[in-house]
């Protein structure tokens, strides 16, 4: 959800690139951003926690690997957008450069 609003912040732009009064301030797609990464944070504390039961509930025969693929899945889908939330960090003006 934070990714998306960042992304609609960051769209809101005018198509010409003419009209300076339809951008959102810059602090406030800086905002976006912090929310999006922050975000990135708590869901990947999540994914390692769900590793870490993974692998002692496989140990027991409790899951199959369907959920364990579920889980490597997630894990590869979260570092993609960790990628792209570094990517958009270096596309967003600091102060200096407003």
């Amino acid at each position: 959800m934070q990714r998306d609003i960042f992304l609609s912040l960051k769209h809101t732009e005018s198509a010409d690139g003419q009209d300076h009064h339809s951008r959102p301030p810059q602090s406030l797609l800086r905002a976006a951003l912090l929310r999006w990464a922050a975000e990135v944070v708590r869901r990947a504390l999540v994914i390692h926690k769900a590793k870490q039961a993974r692998e002692a509930l496989l140990s027991k025969g409790s899951i199959g690997c369907d959920i364990s693929k579920r889980i490597d899945h997630a894990s590869q889908e979260l570092d993609q957008e960790g990628r792209d939330v570094a990517d958009e960090v270096g596309c967003v003006p600091t102060n200096s450069d407003a």
